[in-house]
Parts: structure tokens; C-alpha cells; sequence
């Protein structure tokens, strides 16, 4: 019999943003086969329309239509929380709730486990973490709602000690990771070195390090005097980015992509790369990174923060990702030494540690004795 499972996510993927919250539709799929799931996505405003999945109960709430002014903030908030677990209650009751993010949707999520009589998990994506942990009146609320789950699951071990020196103690911590859909994100046709191409792909802004990346790669262009980057994405840096291409005349070795893209999209530079760049400061998981590696790229990754839990010498270097020498440093090494990863080991290194099938019995398991233990 199919554990009934009702989802409260965080953010969700719109017709304005198809990439919000990806995951969850990510964590529907690997648990669809062996759960019932309904989806209860509850906004203080309106977000755009939602994309709904085949076989998954839906129900979308918000009571505003645009953005709310901060001064009435905490009255509206108020007001959505009460009316959200108002509309919630209406739905047929499942045998436990998986909520994603503790600060926001909280209290609500408790009372309506109170109210149903069943337990709830957290999953917690949140990073940094002081961004919660720095705000009294916000980290009060989510290390309750964290304390009184049957199980947080974090994304990273690093958000998981995080969380733990806060001052949050949980009564059974997992880390699971983010689900990659390795099925989607297939494995290039072609080798690595075929198309000579280096990849950043995210968005745009300082701490994820697209202009550490072009910067890096202008100081070793005369030692990789064959291979092109690609920097794909939106955000705060496109402006510099640019200007930094057209001062430098780099524009035939550097082709700049200024735009969101889709899944499909980003497939499809994945698989027109050599390998992909990822020197983000912080990163509570780093998704972008695991989706590249399912298609087979190695990647020259942070050594901060949450991808630490999936960076080896078999997948790719690990860098400093403030230091634009050490970034530039490893491009130059990881082009001399190619052919020495393996595209279908690298994938093969993502299916074990966040698959489908691996992240479903990770998740069932815990649904499975939360379940038992309420009972």
C-alpha cells in the first residue's frame, strides 16, 4: 500500500520561473512509483501559473496579488498563515507531511499535524543558514517547527553542522542530498575533449563567481590557446560581464549568454561542454554542479560549503573559489588531463550517491519510521 504523502514546498516551478524549486518536482518523481502524493502549494502572493504533474493531487493558494508593502508585512503574513492551514485542513488527510523549509510555512505545517494527528519531516535547503539563524523572531520559529519533526533532512553536511551550532537540535538529523534526475540529465555521446569547450552556468552574481571564472580564464588563455568558455545565465554581473568581454576583446573566445534557460537548455550546454566551472562561495547543495556530472562532465568545483560532499579527485578539482589564480590554475590542468576521467564513472558516481532510486529508499525509509513512531 502507497504511503500517502502531502508536499509543502517552499517554491515550485512557474510559467515565469520553470527552474523555481526544481527539485521538488525532482523528489516527485522518484517518489511517485511508490507514494500518493499531493502537493499543497501555499504563497502570500501570486507567483505565476504553477506546472502541475501528471498523477499528483494539486492545490495552489495565495491571497494576494502582487508583492506585499513591509510595512504590512507581518499582518499579512498573519492572515495567509491562518487562512493557508484554514484551506489545508480541507484536504484529504495523508499519512505524513513533508514540508521543505522550516521559517516560512512552520507553524502552520505543526498545527496541521496536530490537527491530523500524523508527523511531519522537514527537508531544509536554506543556505547560508545565518540568513535564518541571524533574525531572532524567524530562527525562533524554524528551530521549533525543526525540533518537532519527526526528521529534518538536510541537503548538505555542511548545512546540517550549520544548523547543529545554531543551536538546533533535531530528533533525528539525515542527510539525503537534492534527488538528480539522471535520467533526464543523460550522458554525452561524444568525448570531452571533442568540443573544447568550458562551461559556467548560474546565475550571475558574486558569489556564485561567473566573472572570477571569465577573469580566471583570461589569465591562461595563451595555455589553452584551443578551448572557448561559455558563461550562461541572468543576474547583477551581466552588465560586467560584458563590459569585461568587449575591454579585453574577447568576444571570439568567449561566448556570453545572457538569458534563463530552461532544463532542456541547460542539457544541452552540458552536453556541448568539456567540462563545467563551479566556484560558488556558498552552496547549501549545489544542484547545478550534480546536474552537469549526470551528464558525464568532471568540474572544477568550490571547496566551500555544500558540494564538499560530493567533490573527489575521480570527478573533478576542488578549488578555492575567491582565488581567481587557483581557478585559472585548474582549467589548465583539467584540459592536460581529460582523458583521464570517465564520463560514465562520473555519472555513475552521481546515480549512487543522489539517484532516483537512491534518494526514494532514503526518503521511504525515514517516512516509513516517523510513521511508526507516531503510531
Amino acid at each position: 500500500m502507497k504511503i500517502k504523502v502531502l508536499i509543502i514546498p517552499e517554491s515550485y516551478p512557474t510559467d515565469e520561473n520553470p527552474v523555481a524549486g526544481i527539485f521538488i518536482k525532482d523528489q516527485i518523481k522518484a517518489l511517485l512509483p511508490r507514494c500518493e502524493i499531493t502537493i499543497f502549494n501555499s504563497n502570500p502572493w501570486y507567483r505565476g501559473q504553477y506546472e502541475e504533474v501528471e498523477g499528483v493531487r494539486f492545490f495552489d493558494f495565495h491571497l494576494f496579488s502582487n508583492r506585499l508593502p513591509t510595512i504590512t508585512k507581518p499582518i499579512g503574513y498573519a492572515w495567509w498563515e491562518q487562512q493557508s492551514l484554514r484551506v489545508a485542513k480541507k484536504i484529504p488527510k495523508p499519512d505524513i507531511i513533508h514540508l521543505h523549509g522550516a521559517a516560512m510555512r512552520g507553524k502552520m505545517v505543526e498545527k496541521l499535524a496536530a490537527f491530523w494527528n500524523i508527523p511531519y519531516v522537514v527537508t531544509e535547503h536554506t543556505g547560508p543558514w545565518s540568513a535564518i539563524a541571524d533574525r531572532p523572531r524567524i530562527f525562533a520559529r524554524a528551530k521549533q517547527t525543526l525540533e518537532r519533526a519527526a526528521a529534518v533532512m538536510s541537503v548538505s553536511n555542511h548545512l546540517k553542522q550549520e544548523m547543529i551550532d545554531s543551536g538546533v537540535n533535531s530528533k533525528s538529523w539525515e542527510v539525503f542530498g537534492n534527488p538528480v534526475d539522471t535520467e533526464f540529465f543523460s550522458s554525452r555521446s561524444s568525448s570531452l575533449a571533442a568540443s573544447r569547450n568550458i562551461l559556467f552556468l548560474g546565475r550571475l552574481d558574486d558569489f556564485k563567481g561567473g566573472l572570477r571564472t571569465l577573469k580566471a580564464f583570461h589569465k591562461v588563455l595563451n595555455d589553452i590557446s584551443d578551448f572557448r568558455l561559455t558563461i550562461a545565465g541572468t543576474g547583477v554581473e551581466s552588465e560586467a560581464i560584458a563590459q569585461y568581454i568587449v575591454e579585453n576583446d574577447l568576444s571570439d573566445r568567449v561566448e556570453f549568454l545572457n538569458q534563463s534557460l530552461s532544463r532542456e537548455e541547460m542539457k544541452m550546454l552540458f552536453h556541448r561542454a568539456s567540462f563545467l566551472v563551479f566556484p560558488s562561495l556558498f552552496e547549501s547543495f549545489g544542484l547545478v554542479a550534480a546536474e552537469a556530472m549526470a551528464t558525464g562532465l568532471p568540474v572544477i568545483i568550490t571547496d566551500h560549503t555544500g558540494p564538499r560532499d560530493f567533490t573527489n579527485p575521480t570527478v573533478g578539482i576542488a578549488v578555492n573559489p575567491e582565488s581567481i589564480d587557483e581557478i585559472g590554475e585548474a582549467m589548465v590542468r583539467m584540459i592536460g588531463n581529460l582523458d583521464s576521467y570517465s564520463s560514465v564513472d562520473i555519472l555513475g558516481f552521481v546515480e549512487e550517491k543522489f539517484g532516483m532510486i537512491k534518494y526514494s529508499d532514503q526518503v521511504l525509509e525515514c517516512y516509513d519510521q516517523a510513521i511508526r513512531i507516531e503510531r
